[in-house]
Order: C-alpha cells, then structure tokens, then sequence
C-alpha cells in the first residue's frame, strides 16, 4: 500500500518505509525513525517531525529526561510512564 501524506503522524504509526520526495526528486528514503530523526532535513522541504516528538524534545529542553527520537504517542506514552515510574526527578 503507498500512502501519500503530509501527517507525519500517520507516516509514525503505519508506514515501514519513508520516502520523502521535493521537486519530483527523492530527498530521503528509510525507516520512520531514520527519517525523522532527520528533522532539519525535514524542514527544509517544507514537512517536520510528528508533533509528539516536538513535545519530547520540549521535554527534554525543560530537564525531563525523556528520550527525544519519540515519534508515536504510544512510545511517548511508554517514555513518560517510565520517567514517573522512577519518580519523576527532573535531571
């Protein structure tokens, strides 16, 4: 099945393979994590990240020590479940 889409977030939650094209041209080809961990990449042809990894990397910036190559809520959810779980101390 090929899917076309700007919803990063759909791409993180069903796609195997990522293939970002601009221009008729493809810019960068592989795993959802592989590609999003891309983001500067990303921006530059006009898309992002999903926005949970905005979020994470939010997070991150803010001390909580969460991991920032996040990309669905399910793996946002099991990240911070884990951060509280450990009581919750900011780094």
């Amino acid at each position: 099945v090929i899917l076309m889409t700007h919803s990063m977030e759909d791409v993180a939650d069903v796609a195997e393979e990522v293939i970002v094209m601009s221009d008729a041209k493809v810019m960068m080809k592989g795993t959802p994590r592989e590609v999003f961990t891309k983001i500067d990449m990303l921006e530059e042809v006009g898309l992002g990240a999903p926005q949970i990894t905005y979020l994470m990397r939010a997070l991150k910036e803010k001390g909580i020590p969460v991991r920032e190559d996040i990309f669905t809520v399910a793996e946002a959810k099991e990240e911070i479940r884990k951060f509280l779980a450990e009581g919750g101390q900011k780094s």
